[in-house]
């Protein structure tokens, strides 16, 4: 039998032998139990304990709180992954969970295996979302030091995808090339480049894909048509979302 060690479950069931069951059940698979009745009580125990890692809520609790509304109140303090556990499949039962971030629904008369395959998916899922969450968070502060750089630099930068249209540009390079930020915006690299044509555009940034990096010497034309000397040093930053950066 698969056991899983260090990970506490709270169980939320307002039976008490129905509960002690559940938990004797998640015992033996090597899960550590706390117990609540209510789902007041729940909440408290989940903000509280920060030894709790994944909710087992009944949907059908007696008292003021029902499973939902507890489940509710406790992902507004904490990011738990929330199974919940019902007697019922009737639509309104399920419908009134669809609102809440959940990582399952499970009917308490499924086999042991199936209850415990569910924990084990929360648990993936939570970790899976949890890391998305995490890598959503350092495009943003990835993103945040690109503009004070663009603010800053004295040099004319750019942001670029890998289909050669600029998705960010400094207040240098506008003047540089005498468009506004938001023509610039609207623009590819072939619309600037004058050595380069989209083709040739193309190529270098499949070589700038295999290599990582590269520098060189080009030339853009502004927009009064005038032609001036550019040293580009250009960054291909897949951590980014596949974007480059120069020059």
């Amino acid at each position: 039998m698969d056991r899983e060690t260090n990970r506490t479950l709270l169980l939320v069931e307002d039976e008490a032998i129905i509960a002690k069951y559940e938990a004797m059940m998640l015992q033996r698979y090597g899960y550590r139990v706390v117990t609540a009745y209510r789902g007041a009580d729940a909440v408290q125990i989940a903000v509280t304990n920060q030894d709790i890692e994944l909710v087992l809520m009944d949907i059908n609790l007696s008292g003021s709180m029902d499973g939902p509304e507890a489940a509710e109140a406790i992902l507004k303090q904490r990011d738990l992954p929330v199974v919940f556990l019902s007697g019922h499949t009737e639509d309104e039962v399920v419908e009134r969970t669809e609102g809440i971030t959940s990582y399952g629904y499970v009917l308490k008369s499924s086999p042991e295996t199936v209850i415990i395959t569910s924990i084990k998916m929360a648990f993936r899922l939570y970790e899976a979302r949890k890391q998305e969450k995490e890598k959503e968070a350092r495009l943003r502060e990835q993103d945040a030091l690109y503009r004070a750089i663009l603010r800053t630099t004295q040099d004319g930068f750019w942001l670029v995808n890998l289909q050669g249209d600029l998705l960010e540009v400094n207040e240098t390079y506008c003047q540089m090339s005498g468009y506004t930020r938001e023509e610039l915006l609207a623009m590819k690299i072939s619309d600037l480049d004058v050595n380069e044509d989209p083709e040739q555009v193309a190529e270098h940034i499949r070589k700038l894909i295999e290599n990582k990096q590269d520098r060189f010497e080009t030339r853009h034309r502004r927009k009064d048509g005038s032609i001036y000397p550019v040293e580009a040093s250009i960054q291909y930053r897949p951590e980014m979302g596949e974007r480059t950066i120069g020059f």
